[in-house]
């Protein structure tokens, strides 16, 4: 009987344990994110302001379209690459999340 108490005993702290280890993976991920999105957010601020500093000093419409096409296009593909690089970030956390408990599951599904 002591036995089997001390059994659910020592699964309930491994548990606590992974499962602290997981939140604190979760806390890590969730900060560098929060760090990249604003990081980008203040770039892409900084970069907008500047264009439009440089807009209003164009005399002539033809040149302020073409600017801002050029610029417009410039901030897509910055977007995509940054949606792409909160893609790896998003994958990463899951994965650092998850790890604690990659030893688990296949004895959980025999």
């Amino acid at each position: 009987m002591v036995n089997g108490f001390e059994d659910v005993q020592k699964v309930g702290v491994e548990t606590l344990n992974r499962t602290v280890e997981s939140v604190g993976a979760l806390t890590r991920g969730v900060q560098s994110v929060a760090a990249e999105t604003a990081e980008f957010s203040k770039k892409t601020f900084e970069e907008g302001a500047a264009h439009l500093e440089t807009l209003l000093g164009v005399k002539s419409l033809e040149r302020a379209v073409e600017m801002q096409t050029e610029f417009l296009k410039a901030s897509c593909e910055k977007m995509l690459g940054q949606a792409a690089r909160f893609g790896e970030l998003y994958v990463g956390v899951a994965r650092d999340v998850a790890k604690p408990f990659e030893d688990v599951l296949p004895a959980a599904a025999k």
